[in-house]
């Protein structure tokens, strides 16, 4: 990752019984291109080692352009229906979701 990006990594994370993990996009994760700028550079995340049980990981919101996200040597498993609560409006389901790519967006700066 460039000079002028974010990495964030998420390792070694046990999700189970309902558990959420969030990785929010937007104005909080723009790495700054320069001290004092305000233009956003790209956002690295990788997630390595997440083991989900009936748990989820839900990645949302707005990356820079040139943003990526890795996962590697994760499961991530469901064995039985659950609620998306984590998803705003959302009822009860007929499956289990253990990826959730809601309003995920890449753009240019």
């Amino acid at each position: 990752m460039a000079r002028d990006g974010v990495r964030i990594v998420v390792q070694n994370v046990s999700l189970l019984n309902g558990a959420v993990l969030y990785v929010m996009g937007g104005g909080g994760l723009r790495g700054a291109v320069a001290a004092g700028s305000d233009e956003g550079g790209p956002v690295e995340l990788s997630v390595c080692g997440v083991d989900a049980l009936n748990g989820a990981l839900v990645l949302t919101g707005t990356f820079p352009a040139g943003s990526v996200l890795t996962v590697t040597d994760s499961l991530l498993v469901a064995t039985r229906p659950t609620p998306l609560v984590y998803l705003h409006g959302s009822q009860s389901s007929l499956y289990a979701p253990v990826l959730v790519l809601s309003g995920l967006r890449l753009v240019h700066s």
